[in-house]
């Protein structure tokens, strides 16, 4: 989607350390502006194309002209709404009914400046604003409405992070959003102040740590404003920037006026700074660095690059620290000394704390795949990792020849791949999804699969090297299939080859297996 955020005004009730808008409220400078002004503009930007729009304040919801723009959003066909919110008004359930009673489709982001009450109102300085703020994002989250959470990160919050796991929990929140703080985001502040509010970046990460520990598996958090090298146990959650997105922010002078609009991530991008050294780190070309400000405060000597020594290292002080990162460090030491040896030009990027996601050329091929760590199954049967192809281009033969390395160096899968694995679909397609969820079967090793859109073939060993074969057959008559076996499968095959084929269940047109 296209993103359009409008600043609806800078009024608020809370007073938060680190908003301008708080601090313009508290000296009664924030401008209200006209709801026509506001109407008009979501109008053209839905015109212009954009079809995500972010509804910011100060607090939208008390602006006079919310509801207005609201409506008009919904009616000019904005896809998604996103109200971001410190829940002083949601907290009422009438303004989140008629906010619903619209028929649009709403995002909810919810301002919890910390994981517990008194956290949180140290920094928005409003009590009892977090008892306000949980009530609301509650109540959205039992009308089934999406819930996501954002933090900012100040010396006055960051210990309590953890706790928000228990607020993820409560609210039903789908996604969890932590920035550091961006020491050039409240220009009427005296500069010591601005540096008193700011944590040392070392110090986040065993909350940070903490916290994305707590939370289910596979949750969406992430960190921002957060260079890598600080705290490389927490590269799988910290992300820099995001999907291109245009702001218009109210004017901060006392003039009635919408200023034109920036690009939200390429401003805060150009007050960040790097140093020489960090061309030598292995996430140079996915991070923009660290606020100049804030290294004229602490210094620069905690800007480490981070090298393949310091990756591994996290791989082998395991039982000393609670690191989360465990198994991306392994893949992507893995996938690099694979795709080393292969003589291959390849980029990795940690994307979740049990999955890289790995581009790979040569000549004019391209490959982009992710490599992840599956979850034990319900029956502790079997932990693997597992191998998705994004995309690709350019010659077949190169790209098998790639797979075929980067399958290698993740070890044997419990499902190999197939050529679905670029995008290529079957008529057979459900029966072998149906293998792979049910997967492994053992003793036997699933050790290759042929799929085309008339034929699927599985191929598997037992433990005495003999193979099993389950075929299938697309003709005018329909599907055919069967499986070939050793004369005298011992028991524990026997027993793998009835989970085979009880895996395939009941589905139309299923084949009646012969041993031929």
């Amino acid at each position: 989607m296209r993103n359009f955020e409008i600043q609806l005004g800078h009024l608020c009730n809370d007073r938060c350390l680190f908003c301008i808008s708080g601090q313009l409220t508290h000296q009664r400078q924030a401008p209200l502006l006209g709801s026509e002004l506001l109407v008009e503009r979501v109008r053209t930007a839905r015109a212009a194309g954009y079809d995500r729009l972010t509804l910011l304040g100060g607090e939208p919801t008390i602006q006079p002209a919310f509801l207005a723009v609201v409506e008009r959003a919904v009616e000019v066909g904005f896809k998604e709404i996103v109200v971001f919110s410190n829940g002083s008004r949601l907290a009422r359930k009438e303004l989140v009914d008629r906010i619903l009673a619209t028929g649009g489709k709403f995002e909810f982001r919810f301002s919890f400046q910390g994981g517990t009450a008194e956290a949180h109102e140290a920094t928005t300085r409003r009590k009892g604003s977090f008892a306000q703020l949980l009530r609301a994002a509650e109540y959205v989250g039992s009308r089934d409405q999406k819930v996501t959470i954002n933090t900012v990160l100040t010396a006055a919050n960051y210990q309590s992070i953890p706790a928000l796991a228990e607020v993820v929990r409560r609210t039903r929140a789908v996604q969890l959003h932590l920035d550091v703080i961006n020491p050039y985001d409240v220009p009427v502040l005296p500069e010591s102040e601005l540096k008193a509010m700011q944590v040392w970046y070392p110090d986040l990460e065993l909350p940070l740590l903490q916290l994305a520990l707590a939370l289910p598996r596979g949750f969406d958090v992430n960190v921002g404003n957060l260079p890598v090298c600080v705290a490389p146990r927490l590269a799988p959650w910290i992300h820099h920037g995001g999907p291109t997105t245009w702001t218009v922010s109210a004017a901060v002078d006392g003039r009635r006026a919408l200023p034109i609009e920036k690009d939200k991530y390429g401003d805060k991008g150009r007050r960040k700074h790097k140093r020489a050294e960090c061309r030598s780190c292995l996430f140079e070309a996915s991070c923009p660095g660290y606020f100049a400000r804030y290294g004229e405060w602490f210094g620069e000597a905690g800007f480490v690059p981070v090298s393949v020594t310091r990756i591994g290292a996290l791989v082998s002080d395991g039982a000393e620290t609670p690191v989360g990162g465990h198994e991306w460090a392994r893949i992507f030491l893995a996938l690099r000394a694979a795709l080393s040896d292969a003589g291959l030009d390849f980029r990795l990027e940690p994307v979740a704390s049990d999955a890289v996601r790995v581009a790979a050329q040569a000549g004019g091929s391209h490959l982009v795949a992710l490599a992840s760590v599956s979850a034990p199954r319900a029956d502790a049967r079997a932990e693997g990792a597992s191998l998705g192809v994004e995309s690709y281009r350019g010659d077949t033969t190169e790209l098998l020849r790639w797979l075929k390395v980067l399958t290698a160096a993740l070890g044997e899968p419990i499902c190999p791949p197939a050529s679905d694995a670029f995008g290529l679909r079957s008529p057979l397609q459900g029966r072998l999804e149906r293998l792979r969820a049910a997967a492994p079967f053992p003793p036997l090793k699933w050790t290759r699969t042929n799929l085309s859109q008339s034929t699927l073939e599985c191929y598997f060993q037992d433990p005495q090297g003999a193979e099993i074969q389950l075929w299938w057959r697309l003709d005018d008559d329909g599907v055919r299939g069967g499986y070939r076996a050793p004369p005298k499968p011992g028991p524990q095959t026997l027993e793998a080859l009835r989970s085979l084929l009880a895996a395939l269940g009941k589905a139309p047109a299923a084949p009646r297996f012969t041993n031929a």
